[in-house]
């Protein structure tokens, strides 16, 4: 992905979830190197969540937006705004889905 410099990032991220009494709680974390620099790119991110499950023969949306931080060697440098949606229909068929990326830039 391109940042905030303009250089292309690449990231090695990873997710860990927990859930419990229908709630769940989702941690991000990655390490990502520059194109055009030596530095060292971070994101983290926690976030907790309630949710209510599908049920068979009924219909479903769910919206999440989340905010990740982004930091490169320590200083942080932007965030990035995630928001993705899905719908399944009476049968569990998805039926539509968005993911959006918007980069917020701290310079």
């Amino acid at each position: 992905m391109y940042f905030c410099s303009g250089e292309l990032i690449t990231f090695n991220v990873s997710c860990t979830w927990s859930s419990w009494a229908n709630k769940y709680q989702l941690r991000f974390s990655g390490i990502g190197a520059g194109n055009a620099s030596d530095g060292i790119y971070r994101l983290n991110e926690v976030d907790n969540y309630k949710w209510k499950p599908w049920i068979e023969g009924g219909t479903y949306n769910y919206t999440n937006v989340q905010t990740m931080a982004v930091s490169k060697d320590g200083e942080p440098v932007g965030v990035i705004h995630y928001t993705v949606h899905v719908t399944l229909n009476a049968n569990g068929v998805q039926t539509a889905t968005v993911d959006n990326y918007v980069f917020e830039c701290f310079q």
